[in-house]
């Protein structure tokens, strides 16, 4: 069940928030310790930002702080804490479901991409299950986020956050 934190907002649960943060932070350490390195996949595309130059880290890294913001606000019995986790609902929501669903629509299925990771498998042997781990769950997480999240009639600030995230 949902935790009230003052009398208008009501965040995800915490069991959520704990499997959010805990499949999120899985997925960064499979990009960072089970895939192909991008030095050798990704050389030119990566070589200013390295692995923040993909969606899927940087989904990743907002998901999991979101949700390690949940837990913290649960601990704290923060109201600050709480409304933060409310007002960046929409923007991991929003990359967490279309995460998984471009991922497995437009890349892992397409053949030099399944080629890569075949020839890959030599020297990460275990980068096909990366990109499950990277890109698998982010959906099913913020469907359940969405489902466990109340706000209370709140609309939380979908301009502000996701606009400065998208100008970014």
């Amino acid at each position: 069940s949902s935790y009230t934190i003052c009398a208008t907002i009501t965040m995800t649960s915490v069991l959520v928030a704990t499997l959010g943060f805990t499949s999120h932070a899985i997925a960064i350490y499979s990009k960072v310790a089970l895939s192909i390195p991008d030095r050798i996949s990704n050389p030119q595309a990566t070589q200013y930002l390295g692995i923040f130059t993909w969606l899927t880290v940087q989904t990743n890294i907002i998901c999991c702080a979101r949700f390690a913001t949940v837990i913290a606000a649960y601990l704290l019995g923060s109201t600050f804490l709480g409304a933060i986790t409310v007002r960046l609902f929409p923007l991991t929501f929003g990359l967490g479901f279309m995460l998984t669903i471009l991922y497995y629509g437009l890349d892992h299925f397409q053949e030099e991409n399944m080629k890569k990771r075949k020839q890959g498998a030599t020297i990460a042997p275990f980068c096909e299950v990366a990109a499950h781990l990277e890109h698998g769950s982010a959906l099913p997480l913020a469907m359940l986020d969405a489902c466990t999240l109340v706000a209370d009639g709140q609309r939380p600030g979908v301009e502000n956050i996701v606009g400065g995230y998208v100008a970014f």
